[in-house]
C-alpha cells in the first residue's frame, strides 16, 4: 500500500489544502497509508468507503476481477450502455482510474497468481 501511497504523495506535498479526502475500497486503505503525510496544519476530514482492511478471500476474488477489467479496460461509453444506472461523470471516472492502472502493482500488492 505504501507504493500506491508514495506515488500520490507529491499532490499532498506541493501546499494543496484539502478540507476532505474520501478513499473508496482499496483507496480507503492507500488512504490510511496516506495519513502521515496529510498537512498538519489544518484539520481535515478522511471518509473512508468500505475499504479493504483486510485481505480475505472474497478480496481476492474482487482483486481477480479488477485485474481482469485492468487487462480489458472498458470505454466510458461502454460503461453507460453496461452500467444504464451510473452517471456520466462516474462511468468516466471508473474509465480514466482503470486506465490508470497497472497490473504489476496489483499483483504485487496482493501476492496473488491471477490469470487475466
Amino acid at each position: 500500500m505504501s507504493t500506491f501511497a508514495e506515488d500520490l504523495r507529491p499532490y499532498f506535498a506541493m501546499g494543496m489544502s484539502y478540507d476532505v479526502i474520501i478513499g473508496h475500497s482499496f483507496g480507503g486503505t492507500v488512504l490510511l497509508s496516506l495519513l502521515p503525510f496529510l498537512p498538519k496544519m489544518k484539520e481535515i476530514t478522511v471518509i473512508l468507503v468500505d475499504p479493504v482492511l483486510e485481505l480475505s478471500g472474497a478480496n481476492i476474488r474482487d482483486t481477480n476481477i479488477f485485474l481482469r477489467n485492468v487487462a480489458k479496460a472498458k470505454s466510458a461509453d461502454d460503461l453507460m450502455t453496461e452500467n444504464p444506472t451510473w452517471s456520466r461523470p462516474d462511468c468516466v471516472s471508473m474509465a480514466l482510474g482503470i486506465s490508470a492502472c497497472a497490473s504489476a502493482n496489483i499483483r504485487d500488492v496482493f501476492e496473488v497468481n491471477i490469470q487475466v
